[in-house]
């Protein structure tokens, strides 16, 4: 009897608990623009889920901050610029939101790719 409460205890304390954090969100950005400075800064604007955006800032992060010197940086941009060239949209990864319509002005990508 005590191996059981044992078990069913360590069962329960051994359930992942649901995080407050938002879990991320893919979302799919078409028709855009792609705009980058010499400051570092690049930033699309275009359609979230068909929703018009602007400002989608793909700077790499470090640290936990954006870093628009990071090769990520070079990286996402070359990757916007690809699927612009190739007419295909982009799918970004953003880990502060749970869903695409959450989307504000300057929010960081924490992942871009292109789609088929």
């Amino acid at each position: 009897m005590r191996i059981q409460e044992l078990i069913r205890t360590s069962l329960i304390f051994s359930l992942p608990l649901r995080s407050a954090v938002h879990a991320g969100v893919n979302c799919t950005i078409s028709d855009f623009t792609i705009e980058s400075y010499d400051h570092g800064g690049a930033f699309i604007h275009g359609k979230i889920n068909g929703t018009p955006v602007s400002w989608i800032n793909i700077c790499g992060v470090t640290g936990g901050q954006n870093d628009c010197s990071a090769k990520a940086t070079d990286r996402r941009l070359a990757l916007a610029l690809a699927a612009k060239s190739a007419g295909k949209s982009l799918n970004a990864y953003f880990a502060s939101i749970s869903a695409c319509s959450a989307f504000q002005d300057y929010m960081t990508v924490n992942g871009l790719r292109m789609n088929n």
